[in-house]
């Protein structure tokens, strides 16, 4: 038991926290798993109940008291998750103070208390997001630096990273900060496979905000864990690395097209008329992942490959909801 990992994952009962922590057991971890249940679900964690290697700690991690009220560790933390963040869109886009708080609090605060149980041993792994650059029109790589992001999420990541780069440098500390293409797969719960899957199947037609040209890369969130685990047991050269497959990308045309056949479905797809989806959403975007592919990591699935097998998985958990 004395090389026995132990992680601390924050936003553990989200798609990827959850998938993530199960990855992570697997491998002989011990895993501390952390949610205030405000976005995530407990369901989405039922197949860790019987683990011994499993706790999990319901807490609000943008709130430092009630942290010192429910954590006390007794060992150091080999890794640091930090993947609690908003997912309600929506509310963001209606309320800066949702971001403010779910997606820059619940970083600042767990790095400070975290720290602590932290050697020079550790790392920290910040999940950050492509919202971080805004609409930039060229293909993006790690050394561009045009950072003007359109929503309060992204904002929010940026400000998020650079509070992490600084609070490292002073500690001493080791980090990576993973930028994430579009994420699919079980257990879905938000995004536009999640949208057009739910209206496919409880809407007379399946309506797509915007036009459908939006076109950007997707990853399965289980070939996204492997990477992440890949990056973080590496001494990689760089702190920050892109992550998706090597294509430009889906169209929102070609998922809306996806559903009715997966679907069997002969409903109507009617489209908006902006380039856009919603306020402060990218329509586009281009990852360049060189980077990571010198380190030695390849996504084995296309984003169209991506997008086919969350269809199929979304469509058999919503058919087996309903019966």
């Amino acid at each position: 038991m004395k090389n026995t990992k132990f992680s601390v994952i924050t936003g553990v009962a989200g798609t990827i926290g959850s998938n993530l922590a199960g990855e992570l057991i697997k491998s002989g971890h011990i895993v501390y798993g952390i949610d205030d249940f405000s976005l995530g679900k407990k369901k989405n964690l039922e197949f860790l109940n019987k683990s011994k290697k499993f706790k999990l700690i319901k807490c609000d991690v943008s709130n430092f008291e009630e942290l010192k009220k429910k954590i006390l560790l007794k060992k150091k933390i080999n890794y640091l998750w930090l993947l609690a963040a908003n997912s309600d869109i929506q509310a963001g886009i209606k309320d800066g103070n949702v971001d403010l708080v779910k997606t820059f609090m619940t970083t600042k605060v767990s790095i400070d208390f975290f720290s602590k149980y932290l050697s020079e041993n550790s790392k920290i792994i910040f999940s950050s997001s492509s919202a971080v650059y805004g609409n930039i029109k060229k293909k993006i790589n790690e050394n561009i630096k045009i950072y003007n992001p359109i929503s309060y999420y992204g904002e929010y990541k940026l400000i998020s990273e650079i509070y992490l780069e600084d609070f490292s440098k002073k500690k001493n500390l080791k980090y990576l900060i993973i930028r994430f293409p579009n994420v699919v797969g079980p257990p879905l719960t938000h995004g536009v496979i999640f949208d057009f899957c739910k209206k496919i199947l409880k809407k007379k037609y399946l309506k797509v905000l915007g036009n459908g040209s939006q076109k950007k890369p997707y990853v399965y969130v289980k070939e996204l864990i492997s990477c992440m685990i890949f990056l973080s047991k590496r001494k990689t050269k760089f702190k920050i690395y892109l992550c998706g497959p090597n294509d430009t990308g889906v169209k929102v045309r070609k998922i809306a097209n996806e559903v009715v056949k997966i679907f069997k479905s002969k409903k109507k797809i009617i489209y908006g008329k902006t380039s856009y989806g919603w306020k402060g959403d990218v329509p586009n975007y281009n990852y360049n992942v060189t980077r990571l592919n010198k380190e030695g990591f390849k996504f084995k699935k296309t984003s169209l490959q991506a997008v086919q097998e969350a269809i199929r998985q979304n469509k058999t958990s919503l058919v087996n909801e309903k019966n």
